[in-house]
């Protein structure tokens, strides 16, 4: 077959071109109100500056991510670009390939790639490329034959046996001070800005950046403790813990998002995040997928309400 290559849709090509002209609207609107009010200090141009800048920034990411997404499919394999991942991979090497959700997953016996394709025409794709990949890896059992399965299988084992495993998740101190650092120097900017008589809709807006980045840095303190027998979950206002035994339901929201733990009517939700530090970041999923398959519990995807911390609901406190 001759190589048939695939680009992001015209659909996300128009949302990408509303979000950059939204963005340098909102931008002109703050320059207008500068103007209109005769105002012009340090303080007003200082956060236009900063502004502008997180604007180009923002819009130029945006723009790198679609003319930089691209996929090929040919005879021998697939290959392409999705934002910064660069992949290619042969049919012949795939032993497991499935499609769901808008995500590509393809795995060899040294690799495994998943592909966003929410920009491109997954469907297409993967009826294009089914033909080509050996029949075996499109089996729904075909994982339970690669060794990365069954070298999962037997970490499972290990992590629960072990009764003393221990496992703690948290923010990086470079992360909180950055957080913090960023939050107070808003925060003396809008101040400052009050002094010298910003504008009331400069203040309204980098107000309320400031109190996100307070309240971000505030929360960048939670702690995440796993063992076998309870998980809990440790922030500025106060500890929850649930029971593995007593979770019937999981509810998680995407490849290593947030977890809701269901208990009857108690509610415990866990924060997924790739800031997480330390080596556990990564076991920490095992050990939740571990106690997943032990105890036979029942688990959903959702990306509802349900995942907000505000919805914790009748969990046992200290």
């Amino acid at each position: 077959m001759r190589p048939r290559t695939f680009r992001p849709t015209l659909k996300h090509y128009l949302i990408a071109s509303g979000e950059v002209t939204a963005l340098g609207l909102l931008w002109s609107v703050m320059l207008f109100l500068s103007r209109i009010n005769n105002t012009s200090n340090l303080i007003m141009n200082l956060c236009l500056g900063i502004f502008g800048v997180l604007l180009l920034f923002a819009a130029a990411s945006t723009v790198y991510d679609l003319t930089r997404t691209w996929l090929t499919i040919e005879d021998t394999g697939l290959k392409g670009q999705i934002g910064w991942l660069k992949f290619s991979v042969a049919w012949t090497d795939i032993r497991i390939a499935s499609y769901a959700d808008h995500q590509l997953k393809l795995t060899t016996m040294n690799s495994s790639h998943t592909l966003p394709m929410r920009q491109l025409d997954g469907a297409t794709i993967w009826q294009t490329i089914q033909p080509l990949i050996p029949r075996q890896a499109l089996s729904p059992t075909a994982y339970q034959e690669h060794p990365a399965h069954q070298a999962l299988i037997a970490f499972r084992q290990q992590v629960l046996a072990d009764e003393n495993q221990f496992m703690r998740l948290r923010y990086p101190v470079g992360w909180q001070v950055f957080m913090w650092t960023l939050g107070l120097t808003l925060t003396a900017l809008v101040i400052y800005g009050l002094i010298e008589g910003v504008p009331l809709a400069f203040t309204l807006i980098f107000g309320f950046w400031a109190i996100m980045l307070l309240v971000g840095a505030f929360l960048s303190t939670t702690q995440v403790e796993l063992t076998p027998k309870q998980i809990t979950l440790q922030n500025p206002f106060r500890t929850q813990s649930m029971l593995w035994a007593e979770v019937d339901t999981i509810k998680a929201r995407g490849q290593g998002g947030d977890w809701v733990l269901y208990k009857g009517k108690q509610r415990l939700h866990i924060p997924g995040s790739l800031l997480w530090f330390g080596q556990n970041r990564q076991r920490v999923t095992v050990l939740m997928d571990a106690q997943i398959w032990a105890q036979n519990m029942h688990t959903h995807r959702s990306n509802t309400i349900e995942m907000i911390y505000i919805r914790n609901k009748n969990v046992s406190k200290s």
